[in-house]
């Protein structure tokens, strides 16, 4: 579900499905996942180096605001465009299989 993220709107969002992304119209990539239970997460999304789509855990809604949470997605997504995917993710995420010029 596509949606302008705000906290007014977050605190109101109820679903009764298992798990439910909202993905913010201001800032692509931006998203919050809501549980049935009510947990709401902020994650950043993006793909990466391999084209696999990644997200990569802001914050829990309990702690940040909507508009903190989309400031941290925008620095996080600026660290991906300017050092690459696997600057967020960590060396864990790299494929540690050589490759034919090794």
């Amino acid at each position: 579900m596509k949606s302008h993220l705000t906290q007014a709107f977050l605190d109101r969002f109820r679903t009764l499905k298992n798990k439910e992304n909202i993905i913010d119209t201001e800032l692509p990539g931006f998203l919050c996942e809501v549980s049935s239970s009510g947990r709401k997460t902020f994650y950043v999304m993006f793909v990466d180096d391999y084209g696999n789509q990644r997200q990569k855990k802001v914050g829990d809604a309990a702690v940040f605001s909507v508009k903190q949470a989309r400031e941290q997605a925008r620095n996080l997504l600026r660290q991906v465009q300017i050092d690459g995917p696997a600057s967020v993710l960590g060396k864990e995420s790299l494929r540690a299989c050589p490759t034919f010029a090794e």
